[in-house]
């Protein structure tokens, strides 16, 4: 490697290559500094993300996971589906909307998330923004 090549890696950065990844399964990206004689290489994990799919533990959980390496990204949720009181999926009984039953506080804006591991059995709920 010349001195010059050596002093532009140095002061003005390297000249990196595309990011490449190592498979088609693995989410690992690699690229390398395309100057002569230098060894320098960045690696970053870029997943991408498919569309929310149900979960095998809960028949409302629905997960986002990455297409190349299959790993769950972000929290598993979904709201539950009501039909007169009761979730058409899991059966759990729709929140309370009467203000008067429930302190003032209104629950027909709220959304039940259901908990995507019923070993839990652990309910969440969140309010709209």
């Amino acid at each position: 490697m010349g001195i010059i090549d050596r002093l532009k890696c140095l002061f003005s950065g390297h000249s990196w290559s595309n990011w490449k990844y190592n498979t088609d399964s693995e989410c690992v990206q690699k690229r390398k500094c395309m100057r002569a004689g230098c060894r320098a290489t960045e690696v970053r994990v870029k997943h991408a993300e498919s569309e929310p799919t149900l979960t095998e533990n809960h028949p409302c959980a629905k997960v986002v996971r990455c297409k190349r390496c299959h790993i769950p990204l972000g929290e598993s949720k979904m709201i539950c589906d009501f039909n007169n009181g009761k979730c058409r999926r899991c059966g759990r009984d729709e929140p309370p909307s009467a203000p008067a039953k429930t302190n003032g506080v209104d629950y027909s804006k709220w959304r039940e998330i259901c908990d995507p591991h019923p070993d839990e059995n652990k309910r969440k709920t969140s309010r709209p923004k």
